[in-house]
């Protein structure tokens, strides 16, 4: 259900909004999400060649953070940034909306 799947990507501390759950809803339901996610080998990503930024919250409940963050800086050969978010899950750009916007303006705006 949409709320169970707010629970895992917004762990306490962080609150749900049940507002902005029940207006996701829709979509949440129409794209099925797989849970947990498919990993790429890390072959896939060792071919990445495209500037790569990695935000990742604090609070993930699907991957752990430190570990994802170690594992792109292992793999990705073009990792410009990469960064643990605190007060966040796995919905970054709801929960630290400023932040994430302004990271990536910057990554955006590198020459």
């Amino acid at each position: 259900t949409p709320m169970r799947y707010a629970r895992l990507a917004s762990p306490p501390p962080l609150r749900i909004d049940e507002t902005e759950v029940r207006l996701g809803a829709p979509a949440l339901l129409s794209l099925k999400p797989q849970l947990p996610p498919p990993v790429l080998p890390n072959r896939t990503l060792r071919r990445l060649a495209a500037p790569t930024m990695l935000l990742v919250g604090e609070h993930e409940a699907i991957f752990p953070p430190r570990a994802v963050l170690g594992r792109a800086r292992r793999t990705l050969p073009n990792l410009v940034h990469a960064e643990i978010v605190s007060m966040a899950g796995h919905n970054l750009s709801y929960e630290q909306p400023e932040l994430v916007n302004a990271r990536i303006l910057d990554f955006v705006m590198l020459d």
